[in-house]
């Protein structure tokens, strides 16, 4: 059935009381349903319905025409009448039909019509069919025969929206009657819940979870910063729960009150209690509620905590079947409470090549778009304003009350005007909306609001912790928010307080916990910290850089071995990459802000560390004018710098570059004594001269490797430089490099180094797979992939090698989806020195998959970026290589191999890595 676009006629049914019924008879209603499923869908779609999802007893169905839709409502509930149900169980389906113009993505559907049909099936009864005002009159005068529309009259939906005319379908033969619709326009439901002039957008798994959360705490309370989102939430909650039981849902709004003393007077109005004289008013209010079952929503606490937490306490320990939804900036604080922090709405991809259908389906892009179509009818998401789009929601964290800020701007400025503004969010996002209270006019205002209700120490903290990038751990925010005024022992409660109020956010991570501000309050908490004064602000960065140029002092020199496990290795390592950014700020403010050369230098080896291959283009950018600002530095360090330099651009495929600093990093480490560094730098110039061939600069490198060894008189430096010369060495004597590679990899064992046991490991592999001994291999790859030490180019090595171990033994599945790990890591990280390695074992694949033209293709785009690179093959490779040249010649035919050689050569490595996935059938 072809996929109905553009005006849509949506159909929505389910089986009213499902839940009671599974837990009354659940075999009797597991095959109730299976038989209700196979007949809604076969009725739909024999009407033309296009089912775009079905979830439990729940069809939804889009309609090109509204009277198809009609016609399959009618013929449904009649085909349901006539079924033969198990004895005992009813099975009434519920419909609603709505008509609108919506968006499709992902074979799904989106927008205003789809949340409208929804709300409208949620207020019919079992057996019932509604149907909109606009479904209504596009079907009145083409009706089936038997079937009669009947006014039910206005109705406000649970969306809190502007309510809506229904009609409902009156089928000869079947039920008319039925109960009131459970609307908020049904007097049976009792309530004060305000009309909402704008839709309730996304949310929906929030709107699950605080309602669970409602069915087994007494009190909840959402927490977030300003304009995330909160009231519009508990509003939305509260509609869900109006079910027409118990004693109905109240709405207390606090907003505009500022004295404490009436906070219970408030509540008192909204539900309809009065008290004479000087009666105590908490003490009415909870003689009043009693024993009734309702629910109060208590919104905007936060300028009044104390009188809000003392009303909720009395009131839930005096009524015990009332339960309080309560909304603040920080939780109420008192026994029983359960927090829920609001999230920020969901936000979209913002890579450069984002799609205009990936960004429109998240939540905060919905909402951007729909309230800017309030402004300008025809704005939508499209390929020239989708980065843009995908970027002011990021960069305003997805904060609703900034996104309908933005919108308002819309209809005179682009996405694009309003991207390069963001610098300056605070004035572009100036009021819009007059009538909202003065701290939900603006975002400026908002902010301020959350700051004035803090304390110094807090307001102190909150702009130090602005010269953080990304996050950061409690020894970080100590050592920046300890200023003389703030001792580093009060840091933690500081801490917990401005979690508490929304304004700093706290990230569990595995034995860490680490802190961050959202990119809106940081920018904010920055301005606050510029008015305090430059010298202020200076001040801050120096403990930024002093603390994070503390961790490099903790190892003067890193070590070849260190006693842990991998997990202990993978954690310093994520660590590293999680401490990135705040290094790369602190390195910036030492280089403008200091003439403290050796600690910019400390800062930079640090930075170089994460060796991360998606890191290695950003090193080898960064660290390059690094270098002539710290010439002169301790060499202990610059060394370092030198060796983490010329690495990156190895991996990035600039050899000669990478020779230039690695032999300066060589002499530095010589001078300095620094071994270990050094056996390092031995390692990858080894690899580079490897990958050229030279065979006299491997020879001299691997003597001096050894004798760097004997002069350190440091066994891990010995174990090592056998195992380069293992790696290396001994041209012609397997042996002789399996004995080398063994004493290294047993003296890891021994000293129960994983993180570094595992990586010679692969090098051992890699030589028994020159000796053919192919399942030896495959095991020991297979556990270095499987202890999760791989990590970086080692990663990416041995998922190559392991294709190609697997394409030897025939299992081509596997050694297909390695390669394909492999090529995806080269392509995303633009390693360039893996591009060849990548596409000679994609041509190994090939071959062995019986794709000769392909392979022989691979393998001209493989030799071609050799001969570039000036490198060689290396001797598996070589080997390997010649073999499967040889036979792929005779199979096409030489002429044929020839000119498949010969466009692989032209071939872009993009291309090639496209034509391999192709071959290999890997989407």
């Amino acid at each position: 059935m072809a996929r109905p676009s553009g005006t849509v006629t949506f159909l929505f049914s389910d089986i009213e009381g499902s839940s009671r019924s599974w837990e009354r008879a659940r075999e009797q209603m597991s095959a109730a349903l299976a038989r209700h499923d196979a007949l809604v869908r076969r009725v739909m779609e024999d009407s033309d319905g296009y089912v775009f999802k079905s979830m439990g007893d729940e069809f939804c169905v889009a309609f090109a025409a509204p009277e198809q839709a009609v016609g399959a409502a009618v013929a449904t509930q009649r085909a349901l009448g006539a079924e033969s149900w198990p004895e005992g169980l009813s099975i009434q389906v519920r419909m609603a039909l709505h008509t609108g113009h919506c968006e499709e993505r992902d074979s799904d559907y989106f927008g205003p019509p789809v949340n409208r049909v929804a709300r409208l099936e949620a207020i019919a009864s079992g057996g019932q069919v509604v149907l909109s005002q606009a479904t209504s009159d596009l079907v009145a005068d083409s009706l089936p025969p038997g079937v009669t529309l009947v006014d039910l009259g206005e109705h406000q939906l649970k969306d809190l929206q502007r309510p809506e005319h229904v009609f409902q379908l009156a089928i000869d033969g079947l039920q008319h009657e039925f109960p009131a619709l459970r609307s908020l326009s049904n007097p049976d439901l009792r309530h004060n819940l305000p009309r909402q002039l704008s839709s309730f957008v996304g949310r929906a798994e929030d709107v699950r979870v605080v309602a669970a959360l409602l069915g087994s705490n007494r009190l909840v309370t959402l927490t977030g910063p300003g304009g995330c989102g909160k009231t519009r939430l508990a509003l939305q909650v509260a509609a869900e729960l109006l079910d027409g039981s118990g004693d109905g849902v109240w709405f207390v709004d606090l907003a505009s009150q500022r004295d404490e003393r009436f906070v219970a007077q408030a509540a008192a109005a909204a539900i309809g209690v009065r008290a004479d004289g000087d009666t105590d008013m908490l003490e009415v209010l909870a003689q009043s509620i009693g024993d009734r079952e309702m629910l109060i929503v208590l919104d905007n606490c936060e300028h009044l905590i104390e009188p809000c937490a003392k009303l909720s306490d009395r009131l839930l320990r005096s009524c015990q079947n009332l339960t309080i939804l309560s909304t603040s900036r920080e939780p109420l604080g008192i026994d029983g409470e359960r927090p829920y922090r609001v999230p920020s709405l969901g936000l979209p991809p913002t890579s450069k090549d984002v799609d205009a259908e990936s960004v429109a389906t998240c939540e905060a892009v919905r909402l951007l778009v729909e309230r800017a179509r309030v402004h300008d009818p025809g704005f939508e998401v499209d390929a020239q304003n989708a980065r843009a789009i995908a970027e002011i929601c990021e960069r305003l964290d997805g904060i609703p009350l900034a996104l309908e800020l933005v919108a308002s701007r819309l209809s005179v400025m682009t996405p694009e005007d309003v991207e390069r503004r963001l610098g300056d969010r605070f004035r572009l996002l100036a009021g819009a909306n007059r009538i909202a209270l003065p701290r939900q006019q603006t975002l400026q205002a908002s902010l301020d609001w959350s700051y004035d209700l803090l304390n110094d120490a807090q307001r102190r903290a909150l702009m130090f912790q602005s010269v953080f990038v990304g996050s950061y751990d409690l020894a970080a925010a100590e050592a920046v928010v300890a200023d003389g005024v703030t001792e580093d022992y009060e840091v933690a409660e500081i801490l917990r307080g401005l979690v508490d109020r929304s304004l700093v956010i706290a990230d569990a991570e595995p034995r860490n916990r680490r802190f961050r501000l959202g990119e809106t309050v940081r920018e904010y908490a920055g301005r606050r910290l510029l008015d305090l004064g430059v010298d202020e602000l200076l001040a801050a960065r120096d403990r930024h850089a002093e603390h994070y140029d503390r961790l490099v002092m903790e190892e003067l020199e890193p070590p070849l071995v260190r006693t842990q496990s991998v997990q202990e290795a993978l954690e310093r390592e994520r660590l590293a990459q999680l401490n990135r950014p705040n290094v790369r700020a602190a390195l910036d403010h030492t280089i403008v802000a200091s003439q403290n050369l050796e600690r910019t230098a400390r800062l930079a080896v640090l930075f170089g560390r994460d060796v991360s291959l998606q890191r290695q283009m950003e090193s080898y950018a960064f660290l390059g004018p690094v270098i002539p600002t710290i010439e002169g530095t301790d060499p202990r360090w610059l060394c370092q710098v030198e060796y983490h330099f010329g690495t990156a651009a190895g991996d990035l495929g600039h050899s000669s570059e990478c020779e230039e600093h690695l032999i300066r990093a060589a002499d530095l480490a010589a001078a300095s004594h620094c071994f270990a560094v050094g056996v390092r730098i031995a390692y990858n110039r080894l690899l580079n001269a490897f990958r050229r061939g030279d065979t006299r600069t491997l020879s001299a490198l691997i003597s001096e490797a050894m004798a760097l060894a004997e002069e350190s008189g440091d066994p891990s430096v010995e174990a090592r430089a056998r195992g380069l010369r293992a790696t290396f060495g001994h041209e012609g004597k397997p042996q002789a490099r399996l004995e080398d590679l063994q004493f290294t990899v047993d003296f890891y064992e021994r000293h129960h180094d994983e993180s570094g046991y595992w990586p010679l490991v692969e090098d051992l592999a890699l030589l028994e797979l020159e000796c053919g001994k192919l399942t030896e291999a495959r095991s020991h790859l297979e556990g270095a992939l499987a202890s999760g030490a791989g990590e970086g180019d080692y990663n990416l090595a041995a998922h190559l090698n392991l294709a190609i171990a697997l394409a030897l033994t025939e299992e081509l599945v596997s050694a297909t989806q390695h390669w394909r790990t492999a090529a995806d890591s080269a392509e995303s990280a633009n390693l360039g020195a893996y591009f060849w390695p990548v596409l000679i074992v994609g041509a190994f694949c090939c071959s062995a998959l019986g794709s000769d033209e392909q392979a022989a293709i691979l393998h001209g785009a493989a030799t071609q970026r050799v001969d570039d690179s000036d490198e060689v093959f290396e001797p598996l490779e070589a080997w390997l290589r010649e073999e499967d040249l040889r036979l792929l010649s005779q199979r096409l035919g030489q002429d044929r191999f020839d000119r498949a050689f010969a466009r692989g050569r032209v071939l872009s490595f993009e291309d090639a890595l496209a034509l391999a996935r192709d071959a290999m059938n890997l989407d």
